[in-house]
């Protein structure tokens, strides 16, 4: 019989893979769906974050199976330029090829958005741990298991928005998300990529507190543009 490790790591990813900067990242919701259909009754943990003011921030995330093994994960926030972000923005120096000399970049302050990205992608790293995708940490192409010359299609995945297998931990997650949004993009980002998935019922109970925040968040920023005219007057939310 086949360990969960073997049905893992055999599973052709590849058709799920984005590549930012050379980088290859396969999709949270895919590497879920994957590992449930795998595993139905397997969970996941969002753990406290850490920070530290020198290091910046650190995401944990916790992955347990069926067959009782847990593996922790770790990950740092960072930024599109792979540097620690932390609660306030930052400036450094580095060498310019171009113009012969160190110049000076900045690093934005962390938002829930940030934190959020993090810990999505520190679970796709998790469930590498059990073999899914684990072939992408290595540097190679395709999964561990097969023949680098077949032409394989890739495994059948069901939506992830025909799934409600979501805990009441991942519930609470997007709840404090929503409600730590700082702008009105990031609230449009959380429901791009944490409310979207969900079956139709979940985005139903969840709508009512992410308007509330949209309400709020559009009233702050429309309160924050001066006046700039005498026949200027105050916009207000909806």
């Amino acid at each position: 019989m086949s360990t969960i490790f073997e049905k893992m790591s055999a599973i052709n990813c590849t058709k799920f893979v984005d590549e930012v900067q050379g980088l290859k990242y396969l999709s949270w919701a895919h590497a879920w769906a994957h590992f449930k259909q795998v595993d139905p009754t397997a969970n996941y943990k969002v753990l406290p974050y850490t920070y530290d003011p020198q290091l910046g921030y650190m995401v944990w995330t916790e992955v347990t199976t069926s067959d009782g093994i847990t593996h922790p994960m770790w990950l740092p926030v960072l930024n599109a330029a792979f540097k620690p972000m932390k609660n306030e923005s930052y400036t450094y120096t580095v060498w310019d090829n171009k113009q012969k000399k160190n110049v000076e970049k900045s690093v934005a302050a962390a938002s829930i958005f940030d934190i959020n990205k993090a810990i999505m992608r520190c679970l796709v790293k998790n469930l590498a741990m059990f073999g899914l995708g684990l072939n992408y940490y290595a540097g190679e192409d395709l999964p561990f298991g097969t023949d680098k010359d077949a032409d394989k299609p890739a495994s059948k995945v069901i939506p992830l928005s025909k799934n409600s297998n979501v805990s009441d931990n991942e519930l609470d997650f997007i709840y404090k998300s929503i409600k730590e949004a700082k702008t009105v993009q990031d609230l449009i980002t959380i429901g791009k990529e944490l409310i979207k998935p969900l079956t139709s019922a979940l985005q139903e109970k969840v709508r009512p507190t992410y308007n509330v925040r949209k309400d709020e968040l559009t009233a702050q920023a429309n309160a924050s543009v001066p006046a700039t005219g005498a026949n200027c007057t105050t916009a207000t939310a909806a």
